[in-house]
Order: C-alpha cells, then structure tokens, then sequence
C-alpha cells in the first residue's frame, strides 16, 4: 500500500518536474539571447525546481530502499550480472536512479551559479546550459509510454 502510494507521488511529481524545468529553460535561454538583466525570480526559478527535482529524488530513493519494493526484490534475488544482461532490470536498478542523480547534482549546481556568479552573460549561459543538460538527463531517464521500460503516464493509487 505504502509503495503504491509513494510510486503514485513520484509519478505525479514527474510531471511538476518537467512542467518547472521546461519553464525554467525558456525563460533562461530568452533571458540569455535576448541579453536580458539577471532579475531574482529566475533564481527563485532554479531554487524552486531544484527544491522539485530534490522531492522527486526523495521519493524515488524511497521507492528504491523500501523493504520488499521492485528494486529491493531484484537486488535481493538476482545475480547482478544478470540485472546487467536484462535490459529492464539494469535500467531501473542502475541506469535510471544514477541519470536522475546526475540531473540533481547538475539542478543544484544551476542554483549555486544563479546565487554566486555575478557577471550576468556568464550567469545565463552556465544556468542555462546546466539546466538543459539536467533536463536532457531527466528526459532521458524517464520510462516512457511506448518505450522498453514503460510506465503508465499517470498511475493514481486508488486506480
């Protein structure tokens, strides 16, 4: 019941995350090629989605280390050479939670260089570019509808 739950925040929380990272970018990179002035909102931008992508990694851990949950029960009873030789099990167990790591750490990084870079053309251009790229990780790491790992685009614990 607990996994199920937990399972439907992190599923609903995706979506805060791509709605808040796609935001953020556009206005990031029109600020930057439009050579807007650095404004505090568009750090309190990065604060917020890196306080999002920081819930989502929350939850995630959770779902990883909760007793008897999916992962839990593979690594329990599969060999690891064989999680790595099937192509769902190693993306779940090693390849999705270290790419959305990676997108954290870079979340976070974007947020120390909007608070701490003062040249305001250096500022756009890294939060900018660390922001695409941990987007790009996000994107990347999410099991998609359609794809080999795939997951129901919106999973509600009560359906």
């Amino acid at each position: 019941m607990l996994y199920t739950f937990l399972l439907s925040l992190h599923n609903l929380n995706r979506w805060l995350v791509l709605l808040c990272g796609f935001w953020i970018v556009w206005q990031l990179t029109v600020g930057w090629i439009r050579h807007y002035p650095w404004q505090p909102r568009y750090t309190t931008l990065v604060r917020i989605f890196a306080w999002v992508v920081s819930l989502q990694f929350v939850l995630g851990l959770a779902l990883f280390l909760l007793p008897n949950a999916f992962i839990q029960s593979v690594i329990a009873n599969i060999p690891w050479t064989q999680i790595m030789n099937d192509r769902l099990l190693r993306f779940f167990t090693l390849e999705h939670p270290v790419q959305m790591f990676i997108a954290i750490g870079l979340a976070h990084m974007a947020l120390t260089t909007a608070r701490r870079v003062k040249n305001e053309r250096r500022r756009f251009a890294w939060t900018s570019s660390l922001m695409i790229l941990a987007m790009i990780l996000i994107l990347t790491a999410i099991p998609w509808p359609g794809s080999f790992n795939a997951r129901p685009w919106i999973r509600l614990p009560f359906a």
